[in-house]
């Protein structure tokens, strides 16, 4: 049996999964800038010792940003390989290309005019969180913003600076939004080349992952890794039994303990025998990468982590959640958390019980928050889509819905 007969709803599970160890890095690192900078920025013991344990993978966003990208490479991918031979299998291709800026574009305006209205009415308190407790990230926030701004510049930022230079004036995770949109047509592109090639295309995709990496493209080379993936899944036949799952339990492991390399501190633990400092490869960029490929490979072998990933609640929430998890939970670190933050400061509540304390608070209200901005923005702007994608076809239709016009 082929994995390319399956739904892959364990990719949503991810997704979910990756989302919310995004929170958990710039919750940390914007409450917590010690476990992120280590002794660079004042800080806590425990900070300092987290800054490089290999246990702060979770807390690793560079990380998780690599995996979502191999999986929109993944995605992307997949749509070629199986739509390709369909009636209409080169329409659905095309369809994902041009929606593919509407659908990243539209939620990043909707959460731009968001922020850009909580800006005008002054809802943002990081910079008075900062006032109370030092850190780097918070301070640096919305540091772009012009008060003069108006409805033209926010149109200006959310579909051509965003989308085409990953503008950081409304949101600084919005800096990954042109790797997931040229990523993802790079993705379209690699998997169409593979039709009718033999395996040996892999090394095409590898020759691609590699001259980005040695250029300084970084991220850009997880999208070859995500096509080779999805090749996999979609040709090979699924490996089964205790083995597999064991290897893939293996891979995994591997790929986390990569994926916890500190990205702004040189180590001094068990990650400094991977340091190779002088390269023109950053050492986090190599080892996230590896990590984040070993990681999604070991997903592929190890069925039971698949089955969890895959489970019906979780593979809901991240295909509905995620994105908006993405763009909405730096609002509410900027805005909600801080002002709860600095209440507690003045308050006299000590500093760590603030910190663990407002953790699953925030967590608590990012659900429904993403919930309610997936209901409000993503799923109309999905109707935009479809308004826009039956104005490009200008009328024309398939021979088969021709021919059954003439017969009504």
């Amino acid at each position: 049996m082929k994995m390319k007969s399956q739904r892959l709803d364990w990719i949503d599970g991810l997704r979910l999964l990756a989302s919310f160890f995004i929170f958990a890095d710039h919750y940390f690192l914007y409450f917590l800038p010690g476990s992120y900078y280590g002794r660079r920025v004042a800080g806590t013991e425990f900070a300092y010792a987290l800054s490089q344990s290999p246990v702060s993978v979770w807390i690793n966003g560079n990380f998780w940003v690599c995996v979502f990208c191999i999986v929109s490479g993944l995605v992307a991918s997949l749509k070629v390989f199986r739509n390709q031979n369909k009636p209409h299998g080169l329409q659905a291709i095309g369809d994902a290309a041009v929606n593919r800026y509407l659908r990243l574009v539209l939620p990043c305006f909707g959460m731009s005019i968001l922020v850009y209205a909580m800006l005008r009415l002054d809802l943002m308190k990081n910079h008075v969180f900062t006032c109370y407790y030092p850190s780097e990230w918070a301070d640096i926030l919305y540091y772009q913003y012009d008060p003069k701004s108006n409805v033209l510049t926010l149109l200006l930022d959310s579909f051509i600076r965003v989308p085409f230079s990953g503008s950081e004036k409304y949101s600084i995770a919005l800096w990954t939004i042109p790797f997931l949109l040229f990523g993802y047509l790079f993705s379209l592109l690699l998997a169409q080349m593979s039709v009718g090639k033999s395996p040996r295309i892999l090394l095409v995709y590898g020759l691609f992952a590699f001259g980005l990496l040695f250029t300084g493209r970084e991220i850009e080379a997880c999208f070859p890794i995500g096509t080779a993936m999805a090749y996999h899944c979609n040709y090979r036949k699924e490996a089964t039994g205790r083995s597999a799952s064991l290897f893939g339990a293996v891979l995994i492991l591997l790929g986390l303990f990569f994926g916890g390399y500190p990205t702004e501190v040189i180590p001094t633990n068990v990650y400094a025998y991977l340091n190779f400092a002088g390269s023109r490869i950053p050492p986090f960029m190599l080892w996230h990468l590896l990590g984040s490929a070993l990681l999604m490979l070991g997903l592929v072998y190890c069925r039971p982590v698949r089955h969890f990933l895959g489970l019906h609640v979780l593979a809901e929430m991240g295909k509905k959640l995620s994105f908006s998890m993405y763009l909405v939970h730096i609002i509410l670190l900027t805005s909600v958390s801080s002002a709860f933050a600095v209440a507690l400061i003045r308050r006299g509540m000590e500093y760590m019980t603030i910190f663990w304390l407002l953790f699953p608070v925030t967590l608590a209200l990012l659900l429904p928050a993403s919930w309610l901005f997936n209901r409000c923005i993503v799923e109309p702007s999905g109707w935009m889509i479809a308004a826009a994608n039956r104005y490009l076809q200008n009328g024309r239709h398939f021979p088969d819905e021709l021919e059954k016009e003439k017969t009504q």
